[in-house]
């Protein structure tokens, strides 16, 4: 059995535990909280194994800016692959925010639900109040929030505009905003180039195509920077926040 082979029973099997797991939480007796608290921890469990399974080597910059204690906060970060999710969660207990969208689009969907996603509907204003109201409640009840706010993946040329509508949720919240950036420095030994449009990018191309280029790889390495977070209340502004936040990203990506 060749190696692709390998890792695509791997992921199936990988991924039918993950989905009995999460069922299984889904239908206990726990209140949203605790069911929400148990998925991402969840999904941080097996998103170690997924990295394993995939040779994916992640290396983390600044590892002592990372939260020691669970604690209410906004992470924001740059898009760049259907990988992103599973580094980020294999680094601590998390709460993705996502898009309606992908919450109908199939398999991905369902992974997004099973994680205890938040699902936002970025094509209608008129669902945003509640929605900030949303995300700023699963930070005071203690969630570590992920934001991608470029709206979508890149094709890793560059950060993309940040849309900053749902930064009022970290201010509601009166909480921090912990800046990180990812970047995918090494596929099959050799260095990715920024801008090169590397297929590990999950950009312009369909999502099958994406997934098989990452299974076809033999080993890829993941750097995420951990940057100087934004205490809370010292930010008063959505679009400032959103100001700064690109800036030091994208700044950390082209270091």
């Amino acid at each position: 059995m060749t190696s692709a082979a390998l890792k695509i029973l791997g992921a199936v099997l990988i991924g039918f535990a993950y989905f009995i797991s999460s069922l299984m939480i889904a239908i206990g007796s726990f209140t949203g909280k605790s069911r929400r608290r148990r998925l991402s921890r969840n999904v941080s469990f097996f998103a170690r194994f997924a990295l394993r399974l995939l040779v994916v080597r992640v290396r983390v910059r600044s590892r002592s800016r990372l939260p020691k204690a669970p604690a209410g906060r906004l992470i924001v970060s740059n898009h760049l692959s259907s990988l992103d999710i599973l580094v980020l969660a294999s680094l601590m207990p998390v709460v993705f925010i996502t898009s309606v969208e992908l919450r109908r689009s199939g398999l991905p969907g369902l992974f997004a639900l099973a994680a205890g996603s938040l699902f936002v509907e970025r094509q209608r204003a008129i669902a945003l109040r509640g929605e900030i109201t949303t995300i700023s409640r699963a930070i005071t009840q203690g969630f570590s929030v992920v934001l991608f706010p470029e709206g979508t993946s890149s094709d890793g040329s560059g950060v993309q505009p940040f849309k900053n509508a749902l930064f009022d949720a970290a201010i509601r919240a009166g909480a921090e905003v912990l800046p990180l950036c990812i970047r995918y420095s090494k596929a099959n030994g050799k260095k990715i180039t920024i801008g090169d449009g590397h297929a590990v990018f999950y950009h312009g191309i369909p999502f099958l195509r994406h997934v098989q280029t990452i299974l076809a790889l033999q080993t890829l390495e993941a750097e995420v920077a951990v940057l100087e977070r934004i205490p809370a209340g010292t930010v008063g502004s959505r679009k400032k926040m959103a100001s700064l936040l690109h800036k030091a990203i994208s700044e950390a990506y082209h270091r």
